[in-house]
This record gives structure tokens, C-alpha cells and sequence, in this order.
């Protein structure tokens, strides 16, 4: 008997989705506050963190997501740093050396701590007047789109 088999050949499709980056201080809770005020979003803590697998352990990015009925479109806020305590290190740590590793969601991103990913009909958005009102928000140092096409490690923006 013949196998089936499905080829998955696109795992991010660009032209339904924008991806910003934020450079913010702010713990993410806050930054969802800021942005719900702002963009007059709803942005909710997912139920579950973003987990990816790193040869050190498991690095948990914080998510917060939100479904806007009227545009047909889905926000996703993502931490992009994590700070790694390895799993198999058996030092006793105190409080001064402390042994952690940074993870990153996008790698080749490090100096980014969060994006904001809108999916769906987003022809609906306007990009640059989100961005300008991302920069409007005190907290925010600087935000700005981002090529997601030319990331390496983008298939770890799919969060559904």
C-alpha cells in the first residue's frame, strides 16, 4: 500500500502578517497595559508561555495575545529574552555567582525585547501609524518593522 505524505512548505507566509520590534525596558505585563492603552487592543496573558528547547533547558517567553473581531486579526506580544539557569549545572549557586545563560526568541535579534506580531487580514492595519503609536508610548525607546523573511529562526514566531 502506497504512504501518504503531506509536505508542509510554508511555515510563515509574510504577507498575512507584520512583525515589529520593541526595545522597552518595561516588564511585560506593563508593556501590554501600555499597548492596550495606546492601540486600543485587549492583549491578555496567554494560558501557556512559549516554550522552546535549547540544549541547556527549556526557555519560557512570555506571550500575551489578543483577537480584535472587527479586523479579523490576532496580536501576539513575545518577550524575546529569557534568562537560562542550565538544568545540569550542579554548583550550589548564591546570591553572587549566579550561573545564567540568555536565551533569545529570535537569535539573530539580541538587542530586541519584544515583538508585536498582528496575523490575519491586516490589510486592515495601517503599519506605520501603529508604529508611530508604539513610539508614542513614553517607555517604548524605539520601535520598527522587521523583515520577517529574513529571519533564520522565524519558525519560532508561530505560536498557534
Amino acid at each position: 500500500m502506497a504512504a501518504n505524505k503531506l509536505v508542509l512548505n510554508t511555515l510563515y507566509d509574510e504577507d498575512e502578517c507584520h512583525l515589529i520590534a520593541i526595545h522597552c525596558t518595561l516588564e511585560a505585563y506593563k508593556l501590554a497595559f501600555c499597548i492596550n492603552k495606546e492601540l486600543a487592543v485587549k492583549l491578555q496573558r496567554a494560558s501557556a508561555d512559549l516554550d522552546v528547547k535549547y540544549q541547556e533547558g527549556i526557555a519560557f517567553f512570555q506571550l500575551f495575545n489578543f483577537f480584535d473581531c472587527t479586523s479579523g486579526c490576532d496580536y501576539f506580544l513575545v518577550s524575546n529574552k529569557f534568562k537560562l539557569q542550565p538544568e545540569n549545572n550542579n554548583d550550589h549557586f548564591t546570591l553572587f555567582n549566579e550561573k545564567s545563560i540568555s536565551k533569545y526568541l529570535i537569535s539573530e535579534c539580541k538587542k530586541v525585547d519584544f515583538f508585536l506580531k498582528i496575523e490575519g487580514s491586516i490589510e486592515e492595519i495601517n503599519l506605520k501609524k501603529t508604529i508611530s503609536n508604539l513610539n508614542a508610548i513614553n517607555y517604548i525607546v524605539t520601535a520598527y518593522a522587521v523583515n520577517a523573511e529574513q529571519l533564520h529562526s522565524k519558525e519560532n514566531l508561530i505560536f498557534n
